[in-house]
């Protein structure tokens, strides 16, 4: 589920700017900016009722504005902007995910989007050995 998640990140991020290179990986060399990374930080389940859990999945989306930027902060203000709206709800293959939690933060002019998702996880049920047939015999005795 997921990786599901973070393609449909990376699918809402290339309908915003198409030219603005998305990372999904670690880059050592050839990393171009303005650029998108997109990484999973934390993923928590809560145990619920029977089989059910809830799982809690938080993403950041950084966004390393042009280097030769006069106003970086402004830059990421602006982007941070245009995101709320097309993360709200991501596109997986089960459907519409809502996400839930949308904040960011500016650090070293570098925008951190954070995207939370919540969803509801039916466990699969263990396997029991069922029964196998039982003889009995019995009399009844009353001579």
């Amino acid at each position: 589920m997921e990786d599901q998640i973070l393609n449909g990140i990376v699918a809402r991020l290339s309908e915003i700017d198409s030219t603005v290179p998305i990372y999904t990986e670690q880059i050592k060399q050839g990393f171009f900016q303005p650029a998108f990374f997109v990484m999973q930080l934390d993923t928590a389940q809560a145990p619920g009722y029977n089989r059910r859990s809830s799982r809690n999945m938080l993403f950041n989306v950084h966004y390393f504005p042009d280097r030769e930027s006069l106003v970086p902060k402004a830059d990421c203000r602006a982007i941070a902007q245009s995101l709320f709206e097309p993360l709200r709800y991501v596109t997986t293959e089960n459907g519409l995910m809502r996400s839930n939690g949308l904040r960011y933060e500016i650090v070293d002019d570098i925008l951190h989007f954070f995207v939370n998702f919540n969803i509801k996880v039916i466990l699969e049920k263990e396997p029991v050995d069922k029964m196998q047939k039982i003889e009995r015999e019995g009399n009844l005795s009353g001579d």
